[in-house]
């Protein structure tokens, strides 16, 4: 496995394009899911579980997060943006999710740890939702991360049982 991870360091030159010392792009594992019926109680408990799991996995690399209301960008140390269960148990059907939380100093930043979700809403059955998180591109080839892997993949698995497998994304 070490030997991928340094084929993946040995692609930066090509792939990570850096501006005034902040990331703008760069490689990493990024795991997209795309599904039906976000607004759903099942599908939400689901989603709230999974941004519980990666926020107990990786919270302490997340700074910054969107402001529910606003869309505005607020600091995780200010505590000014409330829990993902607090706020989704206030929404109904026709509201949706929309929830982003990354590690970066900043919006245009490529950040190793993020985490998103976009849910449709009860009168929009049809459209898809989507959830997606980001992790560092060590996390694609090594094993060491079997717990945490296997909880969020089960997280994953409870939103869309269709969803991919993490040890499948590894291989990839």
């Amino acid at each position: 496995m070490k030997y991928g991870l340094e084929k993946i360091e040995a692609l930066l030159p090509d792939f990570q394009y850096v501006d005034d010392d902040r990331i703008i792009t760069s490689v990493g594992l990024t795991v997209s899911l795309y599904f039906w019926g976000g607004h759903t109680p099942e599908k939400r408990q689901a989603i709230i579980e999974l941004f519980e799991a990666y926020e107990e996995a990786y919270g302490s690399e997340l700074k910054w997060g969107c402001d529910p209301e606003s869309w505005q960008t607020r600091k995780l140390a200010d505590k000014k943006i409330p829990k993902l269960r607090n706020y989704a148990a206030k929404l109904d059907e026709d509201d949706c999710i929309e929830w982003y939380l990354s590690s970066g100093e900043h919006r245009e930043q490529a950040t190793e740890y993020a985490i998103f979700c976009l849910t449709e809403r009860g009168w929009q059955k049809g459209c898809i939702s989507e959830l997606y998180f980001q992790l560092p591109r060590s996390h694609a080839v090594t094993h060491s991360i079997s717990t945490i892997a296997k909880r969020l993949t089960a997280c994953c698995c409870a939103i869309e049982r269709e969803a991919i497998t993490w040890e499948l994304l590894a291989e990839l």
